[in-house]
């Protein structure tokens, strides 16, 4: 490889780096507590939904609930007003994109197979900490 190759692939991959780790993680001022509501499956119809989301270390973590199974959060970033979250059971990956406002959560979720809205409201009484060191 060339010198000018290789830095121009050096560059690249310093650049994708600091993109993803700008996208990663979650910090104490991030939403997390108790989430209670819906999300409409296009498979299944209505589902009630409960996320307990919690930033530990930088790294959130938690568990959904619903009629359709139990989830673990595996990772997720909050950017510019604007949630991701990466879950999966045992059988099933799901994406889920929301927006973050004072009234909740608002937005959609996604698997291999299915699809549809989520609506998310925050609980008075947290089950879990906002954050954890």
């Amino acid at each position: 490889m060339t010198p000018i190759r290789l830095a121009l692939a050096t560059l690249a991959l310093a650049c994708l780096t600091g993109v993803a780790q700008a996208q990663t993680g979650c910090t104490a001022t991030d939403p997390a507590g108790h989430f209670e509501g819906t999300a409409i499956s296009s498979q299944q119809g209505k589902l009630d939904v409960s996320l307990s989301l919690r930033c530990v270390n930088g790294a959130y973590a938690g568990e959904l609930t619903s009629t359709a199974g139990d989830f673990t959060v595996k990772g997720g970033h909050f950017e510019a007003g604007h949630l991701h979250l990466d879950l999966a059971s045992d059988e099933v990956e799901v994406a889920v994109e929301v927006t973050v406002d004072a009234k909740g959560l608002h937005g959609t979720f996604a698997t291999a197979d299915d699809n549809g809205p989520v609506e998310l409201h925050p609980v008075a009484d947290s089950k879990a900490p906002a954050t954890e060191n």
